[in-house]
């Protein structure tokens, strides 16, 4: 069944009873889980899988992580979990009997090899806080926004529950284990912090000082009851210490080498405009040198590009030609793909739909939160992914306008 509820300016989602008992069921049931992180792993995702294969081994499930991404840039113990890299699935790879995928609902966001495996486990999961789900054609629950406390649309108990007015993955799990009444202890806070705080901290809702090793919520995150009641009730089972190594682990621009800072540098010289200065832009082509130099689409560089556009939307340059920006772009290669990250000051869900409705295909996807998004194209052809710029472009100026 599909439910899209509506919004009613009460913001403190919560996952009902009946929800969490079926999620939990199937977890617990079940003899071997998958835990599934999306492809280019980010904290959210890893934490959300860290979370969950503890709760599962408190409660004797034996389970592995599936993860697209080297430990050592998220900073994850490896010791600790049950890791394996998609890269290390064999085309014969024995399944667990139920998998979970975990901050992602489409099919886009995974390798093909990670695809064709989650295509032959007998039951499948999903926690996420994404629009565009394509893993599933029914059986799922989509929250767009925030519910009143009392309200009760969302019925139905699904495999698939996804929630995209959540700020994280580590969020929604909160609200799972707190409807099951599992008590949730400093080593699961967090883990649950973490990903709450990356995933705030791409959003502009929470501020992230590594060298000070500070945390503190911005005003989009104070205004929002559901995500601020969950920062505060976790934050308040972790130490000053903990605080700091958190703050450390997600603002990783505050520790640059020098390429990186010359790099962060020249991003505002090679911003481009469009639409009386709306659209800001930076197209960094395939194959560019420095771009290379760097390693293309590392966590580093990730985070850089990420903090930019941040930058450019509440215009901390403090420049005139920054005054009207509504939508701000960057274009880069990742490997054999070529990729787009957006933020928005307006409702990206125009520009997903508009880019579905011309140019989605095969090759190409575009997708994500309501302020924040991106893409790719399976190409790193200067032409193709030229022109398949200019549709992104394209699409963003016709939802802008």
């Amino acid at each position: 069944m599909k439910i899209s509820c509506t919004s009613i300016n009460f913001k403190a989602n919560k996952i009902i009873k009946p929800q969490a008992e079926y999620i939990n069921k199937v977890l617990c049931s079940s003899k071997n889980v998958d835990i599934i992180c999306h492809e280019d792993t980010d904290r959210d995702s890893a934490d959300s899988a860290v979370s969950i294969f503890n709760y599962l081994k408190q409660k004797g499930v034996n389970s592995r992580i599936i993860i697209s991404q080297d430990l050592k840039n998220l900073n994850l113990d490896k010791s600790n979990c049950n890791f394996i890299n998609s890269k290390e699935l064999k085309e014969d790879e024995p399944t667990g009997d139920t998998a979970i995928c975990v901050d992602f609902s489409s099919s886009e966001r995974v390798n093909q090899k990670t695809l064709n495996y989650l295509r032959k486990v007998p039951k499948l999961l999903c926690i996420d806080h994404h629009k565009g789900i394509n893993l599933v054609n029914h059986d799922y629950t989509y929250i767009s926004d925030s519910l009143d406390e009392n309200n009760n649309s969302v019925k139905p108990v699904t495999s698939f529950y996804i929630d995209s007015s959540a700020k994280s993955t580590t969020s929604i799990l909160y609200r799972l284990y707190e409807a099951l009444g599992e008590k949730i202890d400093n080593k699961q806070a967090y883990t649950l912090f973490s990903g709450l705080v990356d995933d705030g901290q791409k959003r502009s809702a929470i501020i992230c000082d590594g060298i000070n090793g500070e945390i503190s919520p911005d005003t989009i995150l104070i205004e929002d009851k559901n995500a601020y009641d969950v920062y505060v009730n976790l934050r308040k089972k972790l130490t000053p210490e903990q605080i700091k190594q958190i703050a450390k682990d997600v603002d990783i621009t505050s520790f640059l080498t020098k390429n990186e800072k010359q790099f962060q540098g020249s991003l505002f010289k090679r911003l481009q405009f469009e639409k009386d200065g709306k659209i800001a832009y930076v197209y960094i082509p395939p194959n560019d040198e420095e771009w290379n130099k760097l390693g293309q689409d590392t966590t580093i560089t990730s985070a850089i590009l990420n903090k930019f556009r941040r930058r450019v939307i509440s215009n901390d340059f403090n420049s005139e030609k920054l005054n009207n920006v509504r939508t701000v772009l960057t274009f880069y290669q990742a490997g054999d793909k070529y990729k787009v990250s957006i933020h928005s000051k307006d409702n990206l869900h125009y520009v997903y739909d508009n880019f579905d409705t011309y140019y989605k295909n095969e090759t190409t996807s575009l997708g994500g939160h309501t302020l924040r998004g991106g893409g790719r194209i399976l190409s790193t052809n200067e032409a193709v992914c030229k022109n398949w710029a200019n549709n992104v472009l394209d699409c963003v100026s016709l939802s802008i306008l």
